[in-house]
């Protein structure tokens, strides 16, 4: 029996569903559409799609597109940086047609990229977020000035939250 894929007009929705097909289970929320034309995408990379959506070969192959991709994890501990950059200068050999910048979280990630090659600009993920949809509640005053919600590791610089009074 043959099952008829469907045909998607967006490339990312098409390369979720391509992923989708993959894996035992599809990965959410890695890909998004910014803009269509020209196209413009955000993406965040995992262990399974280390370039995020440009890591299924089918979804953005020639055609000219944008690329916003977000780290996973931090890019100033060890190789991570030139990793990087290897695996990007590879993809845009065989796809010079895909610009992709990356998005640091601070100033020292950007200078590791650039060191090692790399389109950057300090843009944390939390830039995109839907400020209609999230947003403080009216006439609540909060308890804490901040939530540090991540397990203690190095990778996960918690030093950033010295000097704030009320963590939770």
């Amino acid at each position: 029996m043959t099952v008829k894929q469907p045909a998607f007009a967006n490339p990312v929705a098409r390369a979720h569903a391509e992923v989708g097909r993959a894996q035992a289970q599809p990965t959410e929320g890695w890909a998004s559409l910014i803009w269509r034309e020209p196209l413009v995408v955000a993406t965040w990379r995992n262990t399974s799609t280390p370039l995020g959506i440009l890591s299924v070969d089918a979804a953005l192959k020639n055609r000219a597109c944008n690329v916003l991709m977000f780290p996973a994890w931090s890019l100033e501990v060890g190789n991570n940086a030139e990793s990087l950059a290897s695996d990007i200068a590879r993809h845009r050999s065989a796809n010079p047609q895909h610009n992709i910048v990356l998005m640091a979280s601070n100033q020292a990630e950007a200078d590791a990229l650039a060191k090692a090659g790399c389109n950057s600009a300090v843009i944390n993920a939390n830039a995109f977020i839907n400020e209609q949809k999230y947003h403080p509640l009216p006439d609540v005053s909060p308890d804490y000035d901040a939530v540090y919600n991540a397990r203690l590791d190095p990778i996960k610089r918690h030093e950033l939250t010295i000097g704030i009074d009320r963590l939770a």
